[in-house]
């Protein structure tokens, strides 16, 4: 830097750089800072520059640079103070005081522009740092400031696709004894599984079957065979569960598919069999659902080239394949049941039923001393956090792979999980429904930094970052991310609509293909992508993704409902509604529990006399919460009729657990986990503290067909006696030492 003249500071002193820090650099802060806070600094030149830059336009700069980079895009406003020794231009800073001890410095020389910040003893990350000095140099020296291609669009690396049920006869002609599916004691090779599939398609063409065929997911041989035969008859498979639902019956019939015909038995060969259809076309592969919330779900079309693309990502990377054991943990709604059953026998693996719908104890079989050497477990965050409470206390001494994805992974997970399996590799998945299943991972993360990144492209997927007007942000910058390439889905069945406002040209491409809006705000940094959550009306509640407008133009639309609001608040899902005159909203909690999807039935209608709107004219649900907030669950008796018998209250341990799980302390023996708004990953939660704290090994199948506290509470001691219950209460009990 040219020159001895003294520098002057900027500080930002207000409310609010605390949430700077934290919030709108979330994801920003990566590795771990020295004691001494030294090193971090990156440096951009001016090469522009005509000279030196005042102060008040270097805080201009500085300021405008980093409200791009922000979450929130806001700024608090620097109060210029002087920095001791500081030399050769300007020197701006904004400090957080609160428990982070974080600093943010930005030095402004003619020659070159310099960023460094610390946050929570973690250093800024060096692409969002030199992001910053770009935008800071291009503000100042009037430039429009470079856009480097790898934000613009990162791509992933090439692919091979290969149709699945190519994979399949290829691995029955070259080694057809090859275990292709395992479930229990009984097992199928791949040479079995190829002539049970065509023997299948044959029977599905002479039915005349429609081109979307209905798999029961059995979780046994039938559902490997039924789904590989449908894909070799040329249709789509549509996996649900094998229970009778009038809901998914009504969804099935939408998409006009046929239920699927029984297979042949050995003694009934039934029609010849054809050649089986094994290409890579753009012929529809399966069906799924999302944002299932309302009567009539986005159903997902994904095709045979889509899914051949994405089954040579994991094939090629190791992810499934002959030497992996990885069991089959997903239920039919979530798409990691395709890498499961699909990718493991694109891979030459095999598909490792559990029998039983206790992920917790499928988990815990695959991770047993005298399993694989090398397991694989793929999973959410939320079902290995359970399990970990459960079973935190057994290390994992073998090698292996955890693959987690579907919720934003908390590095604080990534660290507990390594002090349990220190060998384990780690990957992070992230990808909706619309890019068959996965568009982006990390192979191999660790704890470092405030977010655990969601990393690059997997292959054959490019994805794009971009702003509100869709042109490309910069390095460091929050954007919203866009897929693209092979993977990418077909649409939505019968909704030309919705697959117009998701599915849009793609401006990388010269041959017309699309890219899909994932309504996701991610950040670029040197570890790859940080996702920082969702930018529209799609949210996560426990897992599950829901389109909260979708929910509200769904009430809105019922007669006797003028208008409703849906929202999260404090986690939790609120709805309210405003009836109109001479109305009520029963009508509306009654739609809920029979159109919505099964884990939003508990859900209760409020009502108030008027919906208030923001400055936009949207629903103002913060309002709404202020003057209404969440009701408690009636005390035992309340409003009961005089004369009414009060069920005797549940034992102390049992309160205990409920209260946890539904957060409230309001329980009684009559309280219902559907009233309570149970789903699935409460239902997992519930079934996790009865095996820790009563030492009870219980699995979901055990409170089938339950659904009060009481009835929880027969089970519980019919299966480890009173007397268990009665210890463990006396524990919770006891007062801490």
């Amino acid at each position: 830097m040219a020159g001895p003249a003294r520098g002057r500071a900027v500080r930002g002193d207000m409310d609010g750089t605390s949430s700077l820090f934290a919030d709108g650099l979330a994801g920003a802060w990566t590795r771990t800072a020295a004691d001494d806070g030294a090193g971090g600094d990156v440096t951009v030149p001016r090469p522009a520059a005509t000279g030196p830059a005042d102060d008040e336009w270097s805080r201009t700069a500085f300021r405008t640079a980093l409200a791009g980079f922000l979450v929130d895009g806001t700024v608090p406003p620097p109060g210029p103070v002087r920095e001791p020794g500081a030399t050769g231009g300007t020197v701006l800073r904004i400090d957080d005081d609160g428990p982070g001890a974080g600093r943010l410095v930005c030095r402004v020389g003619t020659d070159r522009v310099t960023v460094h910040g610390r946050y929570a003893g973690r250093l800024l990350d060096p692409v969002v740092a030199g992001g910053i000095a770009e935008a800071v140099v291009a503000t100042l020296d009037g430039g429009p400031g470079p856009v480097p291609a790898g934000a613009a669009r990162i791509e992933g690396g090439p692919v091979t696709p290969i149709d699945v049920v190519e994979r399949v006869l290829h691995h029955a002609r070259h080694d057809p004894g090859r275990i292709a599916v395992r479930a229990g004691d009984t097992e199928l090779g791949y040479g079995e599984l190829a002539e049970r599939s065509r023997r299948y398609a044959a029977r599905l063409d002479a039915a005349g079957a429609a081109d979307v065929v209905v798999v029961p997911y059995r979780r046994d041989l039938r559902t490997v065979v039924a789904l590989v035969g449908v894909l070799a008859s040329g249709r789509a498979f549509l996996l649900r569960a094998d229970d009778r639902d009038e809901h998914q019956d009504d969804v099935a019939a939408w998409v006009g598919a046929t239920r699927s015909a029984p297979e042949p038995s050995p003694d009934d060969p039934g029609p010849a069999v054809a050649a089986p259809v094994s290409s890579v076309s753009a012929v529809a592969a399966y069906v799924m659902f999302t944002s299932g919330t309302t009567g009539r779900p986005k159903a997902v079309v994904v095709q045979r080239d889509q899914l051949a693309a994405y089954c040579g990502f994991l094939v090629t990377e190791g992810i499934c394949g002959p030497g992996v054991t990885m069991p089959v943990l997903s239920s039919p709604e979530f798409d990691a049941v395709i890498k499961q059953i699909v990718g493991q026998l694109a891979g030459g693996g095999t598909v490792a039923f559990t029998g039983t719908t206790d992920v917790l104890a499928g988990i815990e079989a695959a991770l047993a001393p005298g399993g694989p050497a090398e397991p694989v477990v793929n999973t959410v965050p939320t079902v290995w956090s359970q399990y970990l409470d459960v079973h935190g206390d057994r290390p994992v001494g073998a090698g292996g792979a955890l693959l987690l994805g579907g919720e934003a992974l908390d590095p604080a997970l990534v660290e507990r999980t390594r002090r349990v399996w220190p060998r384990v590799r780690i990957a992070n998945l992230y990808g909706p429904a619309e890019c068959t299943s996965n568009a982006t991972w990390a192979p191999d993360v660790g704890a470092d930094g405030d977010r655990t990144p969601v990393g690059s492209p997997i292959r054959g997927t490019d994805v794009h970052v971009l702003d509100a007007r869709l042109a490309p942000v910069g390095p460091g910058r929050v954007g919203r991310l866009y897929v693209a390439g092979a993977c990418v889905a077909r649409g939505y069945h019968s909704d030309p609509r919705r697959t117009a406002a998701a599915f849009r040209p793609d401006p990388g491409s010269s041959t017309g293909a699309r890219m899909y809006e994932t309504g996701d705000r991610v950040r670029f940094t040197s570890a790859g992508l940080v996702y920082l959550g969702r930018d529209d009306a799609q949210v996560k509640v426990n897992g599950i993704r829901i389109d909260t407008e979708s929910l509200r133009a769904d009430l809105a639309a019922l007669p006797g409902v003028r208008a409703a609001a849906v929202g999260l608040a404090d986690g939790a899902l609120r709805v309210f509604v405003e009836p109109a005159p001479g109305s009520t909203h029963e009508a509306a909690e009654d739609h809920i529990r029979r159109a919505w999807r099964r884990e939003l039935r508990g859900v209760r209608a409020e009502p108030v006399d008027r919906i208030p709107a923001t400055s936009t004219g949207k629903a103002d649900l913060a309002a709404l919460c202020a003057r209404h907030p969440a009701a408690a669950v009636p005390a035992p008796g309340a409003g009961e009729p005089a004369g009414t018998t009060v069920p005797a209250a549940p034992h102390r341990v049992l309160e205990v657990i409920w209260s946890s799980v539904f957060g409230t302390e309001r329980i009684d023996a009559s309280s219902s986990a559907t009233d309570l708004g149970v789903d699935s990953m409460k239902q997992l939660r519930l079934v996790a503290l009865y095996r820790r704290i009563l030492r009870a090994e219980v699995s979901f199948d055990d409170f089938a067909g339950t659904d009060r506290i009481a009835e929880h509470q027969r089970v519980l001691e019919e299966r480890v006696g009173r007397t268990r219950l009665d210890e463990a209460a006396a524990l919770l009990e006891e007062p801490a030492r």
